[in-house]
């Protein structure tokens, strides 16, 4: 390994996200990344848009080292936890109903169920308070649409090359 391998990347965060939301919302409903380019709306009235806003330290980080030898080469596992904000943006006529549905189960222990079962280091924390805020879309026509900042904790580790000694020699140095 030479290259730092992180465990937990923005990418399948985004990914168990997306399970929850898909979840929770009706069938057929997109749930896409936000700052995409071109790429056009979904074509259905009701969409959901993320875009991850805010990576926030926890605490210290927490390393753990691994001695693998002789069979393989010892490792360093550094772990950060992160509080990661994902701002949601519920389009269409719908919206404000989904949104109702998301913050609810957002706040239940039904999202840390869901998490829990995707067997990966990350919890909800909170959401903040849902709100109308209007979206000029490509026809420059205003389209109905509720944000919100959806955040989790998520608990990254970097896994990196470790030396470790498997044996020392004590001796005095140069004195008669």
């Amino acid at each position: 390994m030479n290259t730092p391998g992180l465990s937990l990347t923005e990418s399948t965060s985004l990914t168990a996200l997306r399970a929850f939301l898909l979840s929770v919302l009706p069938p057929c409903t997109e749930v896409i990344q936000g700052q995409e380019n071109r790429l056009p709306e979904p074509p259905d009235a009701d969409f959901v848009v993320m875009t991850p806003i805010l990576r926030e330290r926890l605490e210290t980080n927490v390393t753990t080292y691994f001695d693998r030898y002789p069979d393989a080469p010892s490792l360093k596992d550094v772990r950060q936890p992160t509080k990661l904000t994902i701002q949601i943006d519920v389009h269409g006529p719908a919206g404000a109903d989904h949104m109702q549905v998301i913050t609810t189960l957002w706040r239940d222990p039904y999202a840390c169920d869901a998490f829990a079962a995707a067997d990966l280091d990350i919890a909800p924390l909170y959401a903040s308070e849902p709100r109308q805020a209007p979206f000029l879309n490509e026809a420059q026509q205003v389209e109905t649409r509720w944000s919100v900042d959806l955040v989790m904790q998520v608990n990254p580790l970097v896994t990196v090359p470790q030396d470790l000694a498997q044996s020392l020699d004590i001796g005095t140095a140069g004195i008669p």
